[in-house]
């Protein structure tokens, strides 16, 4: 299945056009999202994570609205073990600043990420969370081809390059203090 989602991600791109695998994308999202629980090996659970990595170049806002929807429905620490390969999922979706929507939703996650960061006290999630938020920030300011270094450089001179470097340092201010509890 992976790669014939990379395929039609490919093939998306190159046309220029929205990726559409069936009428709401529903089922293809959900089969990924049931093969990352906890209760599937690891291989299983990080080749599903990347073909959600790859359904999020074109479903992005759909998908990190599911993952945050598990994020703060956890009630205690079983759920929070049972979360953390979905936050390791998250490090395969594909954020941006390539189009409105795009940067929008990149934003409004690690808004949402930053504002229920400080409640998780499990240090297993924890980690996954600072190891997503890596990846994130890595492939944000990734310059190895042209349409993302047009991209940032885009996205730099908006109104909302402010906000992020306003999230960003607040984000690591957190994460720096989350490491002081465990020094």
């Amino acid at each position: 299945m992976h790669t014939v989602l990379e395929a039609a991600v490919d093939e998306s791109i190159r046309s220029e056009t929205k990726l559409e695998l069936d009428k709401d994308n529903a089922t293809i999202t959900g089969f990924c999202l049931e093969h990352i629980e906890y209760v599937h090996s690891v291989p299983v659970q990080i080749r599903a994570s990347q073909c959600l990595g790859l359904l999020s170049s074109a479903h992005l806002p759909s998908i990190c609205n599911q993952l945050f929807q598990r994020l703060v429905s956890i009630k205690d620490d079983k759920q929070i073990r049972e979360y953390a390969p979905f936050q390791r999922a998250v490090g395969y979706l594909k954020f941006g600043f390539a189009t409105p929507e795009l940067t929008d939703t990149t934003l409004e996650y690690l808004s949402n990420l930053h504002q229920v960061m400080a409640r998780m006290d499990r240090g297993v999630l924890r980690a996954e969370i600072c190891n997503s938020l890596r990846l994130i920030f890595i492939a944000l300011r990734d310059s190895s081809t042209e349409s993302n270094r047009v991209s940032w450089h885009t996205f730099s001179l908006s109104s909302q390059a402010t906000t992020y470097w306003q999230l960003f340092s607040s984000i690591y201010a957190l994460v720096y203090e989350l490491s002081l509890i465990h020094i």
